[in-house]
């Protein structure tokens, strides 16, 4: 078998005016954090019926900040930002002041790995099931009437 290099294929985007690249990780992690994130949607739709804070509470609940750290760390595995010309590897403790004060940088870093990992995973029918579990999740936007 051929050695193949997975930084290979990474991709680069720009997020909050940094650029950022992440290539796949191995498919047995992979698979693992795919898991994490589709049992979190799955508890966050089932309780798409209660209220805001019962709905995070089970997204929390199916997505610790144990289990976050632990997806976090490994997308920074296969992560990298820009800086001063440089690359510089995203590991976790580079994260902690990286992401300092950027909570929503840090979420669209998340979530374009996820991206890059996962893309193949969610087709039409995928993406159409999950944009469902979010908008039951979130409710009925402004001037949706609920029967």
């Amino acid at each position: 078998m051929a050695n193949i290099n997975l930084r290979d294929k990474a991709q680069q985007r720009e997020i909050d005016g940094v650029n950022y690249e992440v290539w796949p990780l191995p498919l047995g992690l992979a698979q693992t954090i795919l898991l994490k994130f589709v049992r979190a949607i799955g508890a966050a739709a089932e309780a798409a019926d209660a209220n805001d804070a019962a709905q995070f509470a089970a997204l929390a609940k199916a997505l610790p900040d144990s289990e976050l750290s632990f997806i976090a760390g490994k997308f920074g595995d296969a992560s990298a930002y820009e800086e001063d010309g440089k690359m510089v590897p995203l590991i976790a403790r580079t994260q902690e002041f990286h992401f300092a004060g950027r909570f929503d940088a840090y979420l669209q870093w998340l979530l374009f790995c996820a991206e890059v990992n996962f893309a193949g995973f969610f087709d039409t029918a995928r993406r159409k099931a999950i944009a469902e579990a979010f908008a039951r999740i979130a409710g009925p936007t402004p001037g949706e009437t609920t029967e």
